[in-house]
């Protein structure tokens, strides 16, 4: 005689009958959670024994992702060409990701905020090796102290973007103080803004530490 069918009962693993009478095809909802895991088990270390990409490919597939054109790195359109954030959780992927991806994400640095920039100069400072892969670097304001420390960090910064049209309220002692700490071999100066940001006396002091550097300073230009 066929076993009786299962209860409704039975799809949240509280089988009506004994198990040895329910259908081979029915599993309680402990086998499940059991079967699921170790499936999940095998997985895992299949993955772990597939050989990996060699790291030459994991830069090409990961370049055009983490890279920021010159074009965008030099425009002054600056909100709709360059990305707000970038993807830096492909460095979670795993160590091989980690290492490739790494150098990528510190070539090109743009800094739009105090908290920007309070968060580079810490993590530089935790991990000098990361501002050796820095060669362009971006700012957009002053932002005070932290600067100095990230241009006394970067030693490796060729191609330096200064937007020197900052508001009166911005700090820029910290950038004066780094600049003669680089010396780059490309200089771009972003005049924009209104002629309230361009004339007040911390645009001045901009300028002017820039231009002592350039004659004193920067040979490479």
């Amino acid at each position: 005689m066929n076993p009786p069918a299962p209860a409704p009962c039975a799809y949240l693993g509280m089988p009506s009958q004994p198990y040895d009478l329910m259908p081979r095809t029915w599993k309680p909802a402990r086998r499940l959670k059991e079967t699921s895991m170790a499936e999940g088990s095998n997985l895992k270390t299949n993955l772990m024994q597939t050989p990996s990409f060699p790291e030459e490919i994991i830069k090409e597939i990961l370049s055009p992702v983490l890279a920021i054109s010159d074009d965008s790195f030099r425009s002054k359109a600056f909100s709709n060409r360059i990305p707000a954030q970038s993807p830096s959780n492909l460095l979670a992927v795993c160590k091989s990701w980690l290492r490739v991806a790494t150098p990528l994400l510190y070539h090109v640095v743009i800094v739009r905020s105090q908290r920007q920039a309070k968060a580079l100069a810490r993590t530089l400072e935790g991990n000098e090796l990361l501002a050796t892969f820095i060669t362009k670097l971006r700012l957009e304001g002053g932002y005070g102290p932290p600067m100095y420390h990230v241009l006394r960090l970067g030693k490796n910064i060729e191609e330096l973007y200064l937007m020197v049209s900052t508001l009166s309220s911005d700090s820029v002692a910290g950038l004066c103080e780094g600049l003669p700490l680089i010396n780059p071999r490309c200089l771009i100066f972003d005049t924009t803004g209104p002629l309230y940001v361009e004339r007040n006396a911390t645009t001045r002091t901009l300028i002017k530490a820039s231009c002592q550097c350039i004659i004193e300073k920067w040979d490479n230009l």
